[in-house]
């Protein structure tokens, strides 16, 4: 009985972050999500990173410089944003 309650307290909890991710904006290098954001009844957003390995500090000026298009790109409602 307590692995049962466990098991159900462990799948709410799973729901429960999988409705806020798929409301949420994803960024990852990995393209298993550009296949959950690109299917038609998903609302996930999804911010690719196609940058090679890297130090962050490039990472994030590579971020600061196309901030004003990912911005407007998530305004305008796209849903895939890939960042070179």
């Amino acid at each position: 009985m307590f692995l049962m309650l466990v098991w159900l307290k462990l799948r709410t909890l799973r729901s429960v972050a999988m409705q806020r991710v798929m409301n949420g904006i994803i960024v990852s290098k990995d393209e298993d999500f550009l296949y959950l954001a690109s299917q038609s009844k998903s609302k996930i957003k999804f911010l690719w990173v196609r940058l090679g390995n890297c130090r962050t500090v490039n990472l994030l000026s590579t971020f600061d410089r196309l901030w004003s298009l990912i911005e407007s790109s998530l305004k305008t409602g796209d849903r895939i944003i890939e960042i070179r």
